[in-house]
């Protein structure tokens, strides 16, 4: 820099320093945009899940509750999947729609978690549907490369599984009721 503005004269390397200031507090914008943007798509992604719950009275055991999740899973078309009685939680396997378009194949996961509510005598349900897209551009139908990435949670598909346990559970409860058509009260 020096030895350049000894061959343009004074004139000149006044310019070439006023030039490299303007490069430096440009660059040094440059790089607090860039981090700043990077930091917000970072935090941006976080995807909330949506559970739909509900509260079923004068239920069998809970084993025998998990195990008609499980069937009310097969029901909905999801794969089976596994329960752990431990936690009184099922979770089904992926059902997977493959698609030639990248970004259009999904993948479902459905998780039913179960609590039993010792002051009232009721069981609560709750029912998640998650899903996933396929990002992978290429080999789009391949599953073995496929790349998902978490994307908004299924609550219509949740509510037909709330639909299809509460119907195991109690299998003639709309038959006879005049206050109410569901047979579960759906929590806030």
């Amino acid at each position: 820099m020096y030895r350049f503005a000894l061959f343009c004269g004074n004139g000149r390397a006044a310019q070439v320093k006023e030039i490299r200031i303007l490069m430096m507090k440009c660059s040094s914008f440059l790089v607090l945009a860039l981090l700043s943007s990077l930091g917000c798509g970072m935090f941006g992604q976080e995807i909330a899940e949506k559970w739909v719950s509900g509260r079923l009275a004068d239920v069998p055991p809970l084993r025998d509750l998990l195990t008609e999740c499980e069937w009310a899973f097969l029901q909905a078309s999801f794969p089976p999947g596994d329960a752990d009685f431990g936690t009184l939680s099922v979770m089904s396997g992926w059902d997977v729609q493959t698609h030639p378009f990248s970004g259009v194949g999904i993948r479902s996961q459905a998780l039913v978690e179960l609590e039993a509510e010792k002051e009232t005598g009721r069981t609560l349900i709750r029912v998640r549907v998650r899903r996933q897209k396929n990002t992978e551009v290429q080999s789009t139908l391949d599953l073995g490369k496929a790349r998902w990435k978490d994307i908004s949670d299924d609550l219509t598909r949740a509510q037909i599984l709330m639909a299809h346990v509460v119907s195991r559970v109690r299998p003639g409860s709309n038959q006879g009721e005049t206050f109410s058509p569901r047979a579960w009260s759906p929590t806030e």
